[in-house]
Parts: C-alpha cells; sequence; structure tokens
C-alpha cells in the first residue's frame, strides 16, 4: 500500500521482496516520505534498482534495504 503513494522516481526501479504484508502504525503518506528518502539516497549513490525487505514483530518493524548504488566510501 506504502508503495502506491511513493511518486514515481525516474532512474531506479524499488521493489519489494518480502514483507510485503507487514502492517505497522503509520499513515500512508508518512511512510511513502520515508521510503522517498530511501529512494533518494539510492539515487544520489548512483543505485538503478532499490530492493526493500520489511518484518514485524511485537511491535517493532524493520525495514531492510538493499541497492546497486556504489555505497559507502571508505573514507
Amino acid at each position: 500500500e506504502i508503495l502506491g503513494h511513493l511518486a514515481p522516481v525516474e532512474g531506479v526501479d524499488v521493489s519489494i521482496a518480502s514483507g510485503a504484508d507487514t502492517r505497522f502504525a503509520i499513515s500512508p503518506e508518512s511512510g511513502a516520505a520515508i521510503l522517498s528518502n530511501l529512494v533518494d539516497n539510492s539515487l544520489h549513490h548512483g543505485a538503478s534498482r532499490l530492493v526493500l525487505d520489511a518484518s514485524g514483530s511485537g511491535g517493532i518493524v524493520i525495514i531492510a534495504a538493499a541497492d546497486d548504488g556504489h555505497g559507502v566510501s571508505s573514507n
């Protein structure tokens, strides 16, 4: 549902590998804002693909993001 609220972004393919049915207490608009930051970061570092994984238990949700960008500099 949140990906539906995310504005289309040219240059990066966003997909959910697992956890698409994970539920948590946040508005779709707020969730889209969080994901927009992840997408922007991926684009900034040269990614063309962003894969999200979500899981939740005991009121805690974890969203892991992986992309094919340049990564963090060692400097």
